[in-house]
């Protein structure tokens, strides 16, 4: 993560769409943000168990790096995507890591814009890669909810395997969700 980046994660993170599918219980700040950024908290796998990375457009296929800065990063937010240097196409982040067991969870969130594209796949691809050669994980792992085909159907199509279903595991609103537990040996 690097200084302006927190711009696109509050944007995309705060999203209902995307803020339904999570654990947490409120929206992040822009400050809280902009510390988790500063502080490096977001690239520390060996020492604080989580790294985020930002996938960015390059022709043909997004490349994982840290993020750009947008062209504003004085502004409450950012609009279009298109208008960086390296446009973002999402946000890829490898946590609970187990040092032991050379294991880390995985989230993956598309950009909007982005959606649709089959850039999923792609960036999931280069993660699983990324994870085996430079981060020397032996597997990987997602907690992915019933009511979510669309990231279900990635997992699936990228090699992870369906190993749990725990059900009413997530309640949402007055209703429960189960959850399915995913993994993919590297």
């Amino acid at each position: 993560m690097e200084p302006g980046d927190e711009y696109l994660l509050y944007d995309m993170e705060n999203r209902p769409e995307a803020f339904v599918l999570g654990e947490t219980c409120i929206p992040y700040s822009l400050d809280y943000l902009r510390e988790f950024v500063q502080n490096g908290s977001g690239a520390k796998l060996f020492s604080c168990g989580q790294v985020r990375l930002i996938a960015c457009l390059e022709s043909p296929a997004p490349v994982l790096q840290a993020g750009g800065t947008p062209p504003d990063t004085g502004r409450q937010g950012f609009t279009s995507l298109a208008s960086w240097q390296c446009p973002p196409a999402g946000i890829l982040d490898f946590f609970n890591y187990e040092a032991l067991h050379q294991r880390a969870e995985i989230g993956i969130l598309v950009c909007p814009d982005y959606r649709n594209q089959g850039l999923g796949q792609k960036i999931l691809a280069q993660a699983c890669s990324y994870a085996k050669n430079q981060l020397n994980l032996h597997q990987l792992y997602a907690s992915v909810r019933s009511d979510n085909p669309v990231s279900l159907k990635l997992f699936d199509s990228a090699g992870f395997e369906r190993c749990s279903h725990l059900k009413d595991w997530i309640r949402s609103g007055a209703r429960w969700v189960d959850v399915f537990g995913l993994q993919k040996i590297l």
